[in-house]
């Protein structure tokens, strides 16, 4: 159970830094420089509060994200994964909904109940999940990492609502741990 959940959690970090790589390169034009994560370790994942910092080492460098994942008590599915890491001044990554979400509705992140940013579009589904890529200027990050209550909204195929919280405790000290782990 716990590799199961660990390759799900590699996965979708995978997902996320494969999804945000060649936007380094359309933004410079040039290939990013290669870091290497401390003590030539081939993986890390680290633990603050409520996220998790998980990285990959590869052949085109380490690649990192901040990470924190809710799933269902019941049938220990899970129901959310919130993917993010610093970019050139913004902060990027991607929602993981569950399956069965209006694609067309998008998703909206709320920080205290307020929209942070414009609802974002699913890109494609798979068999983990819906995934929505995110980016966020400084002030709405800011909103968003200093918020009581953060949660991701989307709709159900039923039409129905589904507001899903999340916690921001850890959230500055996970991407501040990525930028440091990617600069």
């Amino acid at each position: 159970m716990i590799r199961t959940l660990k390759a799900a959690m590699i996965a979708g970090v995978a997902c996320v830094l494969a999804a945000n790589a060649p936007t380094a390169l359309a933004q410079g034009g040039k290939k990013p420089s290669v870091h290497k994560l401390p003590g030539g370790a081939s993986s890390l994942n680290e633990t603050y509060q409520d996220w998790q910092v998980m990285c990959q080492q590869g052949s085109a460098g380490a690649r990192c994200a901040a990470v924190q994942q809710a799933f269902n008590n019941q049938n220990h599915q899970r129901i959310l994964s919130v993917q993010l890491m610093p970019e050139n001044g913004r902060t990027t990554g991607i929602i993981v909904a569950p399956l069965g979400v209006a694609l067309a509705k998008g998703v909206t992140l709320q920080s205290d109940g307020q929209k942070v940013g414009e609802p974002m579009g699913f890109t494609a589904c798979v068999a983990d999940g819906c995934l929505a890529p995110v980016s966020f200027n400084e002030s709405q990050f800011s909103k968003l990492q200093n918020a009581k209550k953060a949660t991701v909204k989307l709709t159900a195929l039923t039409g129905q609502d589904i507001v899903l919280p999340f916690s921001t405790k850890g959230l500055s000290d996970a991407v501040a741990r990525v930028n440091t782990l990617m600069h």
